[in-house]
C-alpha cells in the first residue's frame, strides 16, 4: 500500500505531471540525437572506399535514430523530392515517434519559454537543411573520393550541430529536473 502512496505522491499535481511529461520528451529528443551524434562521428571517419562500404555494412546499429532512418531510406529511393521524404517518414516513424512529436507540439504550445523551444526548432531545421542539401549535391558526384569529401563535411558539421542541441537537452533535462525535486519541499 505504501507504494501506491509514493506513487501518487510523485504525480499528485499537475506541475509534477508536466514536469515529469517534459523530461520524458527532452530524454527522447536526447536519446535520438545521441544516436545521431554517433552516427556523424562514425561517418566522419569513413575517408576511402574501403572505409565507406564498411561503415555501410554497420549501418543497422543506428536504427534507433528517426532521422538517420529517414535519410537512409531515401538515399536507397535515389531521388530526393518532397514525395520522397514524406515516403520515407512514413515508412519509418514509430509509434513512440509520433506520441514524441505530439507531446513536444504540446509542450511547445503551453510553454512559457517558446525562445527556448524555437532554438531547438531552428537547429533541427537548419541540420535537416544541412542534410538533405549534401544529398542532393552527393548524388550528382561523379567518384567515390567527392562522394566521401562530401560526406566528410556533411558529418562535421552535422555532429557540430548536435553537440550544441545534446548539450542544450541535458542543460534543459537538469533544470526541470531540479524543478521536480523543489516541487517536493
Amino acid at each position: 500500500m505504501k507504494i501506491y502512496q509514493w506513487i501518487d505522491r510523485l504525480f499528485d499535481t499537475y506541475s509534477k505531471r508536466s514536469c515529469f511529461v517534459v523530461v520524458l520528451v527532452l530524454v527522447y529528443w536526447t536519446w535520438q540525437n545521441i544516436w545521431q551524434g554517433v552516427f556523424m562521428f562514425d561517418l566522419a571517419r569513413v575517408s576511402n572506399y574501403d572505409t565507406l562500404f564498411s561503415f555501410y555494412e554497420n549501418l543497422s546499429q543506428y536504427s534507433h535514430a528517426l532521422l538517420i532512418e529517414i535519410v537512409l531510406d531515401m538515399i536507397s529511393s535515389n531521388s530526393v523530392s518532397l514525395i520522397s521524404i514524406l515516403n520515407a517518414v512514413v515508412n519509418n516513424v514509430r509509434i513512440i515517434d509520433i506520441l514524441a512529436v505530439f507531446f513536444t507540439v504540446i509542450l511547445f504550445m503551453k510553454s512559457r519559454q517558446k525562445k527556448s523551444w524555437i532554438f531547438l526548432i531552428v537547429l533541427y531545421i537548419l541540420m535537416f537543411a544541412v542534410v538533405e542539401g549534401s544529398l542532393f549535391y552527393g548524388f550528382q558526384v561523379s567518384s567515390i573520393d567527392e562522394l566521401v569529401s562530401i560526406l566528410h563535411i556533411l558529418s562535421m558539421i552535422t555532429l557540430g550541430f548536435e553537440c550544441v542541441i545534446i548539450v542544450y537537452l541535458i542543460y534543459r533535462i537538469v533544470g526541470y529536473v531540479f524543478e521536480y525535486i523543489r516541487l517536493f519541499e
